[in-house]
């Protein structure tokens, strides 16, 4: 994976980026309205369609129009859905050429679409439901949004069975586990209070942020302390802080 694709899947984890409505335009294209950092609205857009010529993601934010179309680089936009929203693995990313049994994978990524609460935020959706006059909820009701009703974004989502902990190599259960919310492998949470204790900042897997762990801020919170952020006259994008 290319620095480039590595500074934006970052920005995406130290960034408030939220889930604002999602729709189907087919059984395997979606597109999802994401609230950007600076609460502008921006499109993804998921093409899991084998046959298709269409990107398999794109975003319509000016990142995606950059000098990294050409490097095939995804924005911070198109990774918050492919991490964070779908939970694809994040070197998929820089997959050019995908084989049939991953194409199922992320077909099955929207089909059994589980979006964790905190990356919703309801006082966004109810704003861009004003300001658009669309209902925030999913335009396909054979296919929901499911939220978890939880803020801890270390919150184990799987199941754990046979898994052991990849630094004590114990048995893993819910009750004592965390999960990395970039590559959604779990750990001991008392192993990584012990391995984040020794200077470490990232996950034992991947390079996924772990700095958060055990703050008791969750991710609204912090978005209420951000300065206001007033856009641009000439900015084409919907923006809920205006």
């Amino acid at each position: 994976m290319s620095y480039a694709q590595i500074s934006r899947i970052e920005r995406m984890n130290n960034q408030p980026l939220y889930l604002i409505d999602k729709e189907f335009q087919s059984d395997n294209v979606c597109k999802f309205i994401i609230a950007g950092s600076t609460a502008n609205i921006y499109k993804v857009t998921t093409n899991f369609n084998q046959n298709s010529e269409q990107p398999i993601i794109h975003c319509d934010c000016p990142d995606m129009y950059s000098w990294a179309k050409s490097d095939d680089v995804k924005c911070k936009h198109c990774c918050f859905v492919w991490i964070k929203v779908l939970r694809i693995p994040p070197t998929w990313l820089s997959t050019k050429d995908f084989a049939s049994q991953q194409f199922i994978i992320l077909q099955n990524s929207l089909k059994d679409l589980v979006v964790r609460a905190e990356l919703i935020n309801t006082t966004y959706q109810e704003k861009y439901k004003q300001l658009s006059n669309n209902s925030p909820t999913t335009k396909s009701p054979d296919l929901p949004i499911i939220t978890i009703t939880t803020t801890n974004k270390f919150a184990i989502t799987k199941d754990l069975i046979d898994s052991e902990c990849p630094i004590c190599f114990d048995q893993l259960v819910i009750e004592s586990s965390s999960e990395c919310p970039t590559c959604h492998n779990a750990v001991h949470s008392i192993c990584i209070t012990k391995w984040l204790s020794m200077g470490h900042k990232n996950c034992v897997y991947c390079r996924g942020d772990w700095s958060e762990f055990e703050k008791k801020k969750t991710i609204e919170t912090k978005s209420k302390s951000k300065k206001k952020y007033i856009p641009n006259s000439d900015s084409n994008y919907l923006n809920l802080d205006s």
